[in-house]
């Protein structure tokens, strides 16, 4: 049995952000301010079939 002080450690652990990376928000905005057209960003949740 486990004591009820000893800390909880997780088996899995959430992916760390990587530095390289922006926010959904950024990046449309700036393809927006770099491109002449509109653009739309479509996306969807992973594990998704079509």
């Amino acid at each position: 049995m486990v004591p009820l002080d000893q800390q909880f450690s997780p088996k899995l652990a959430p992916p760390r952000s990587r530095h390289d990376t922006i926010r959904r928000e950024r990046l449309h905005q700036s393809l927006s301010d770099a491109l002449e057209s509109e653009v739309i960003v479509v996306s969807a949740p992973l594990g998704t079939a079509s």
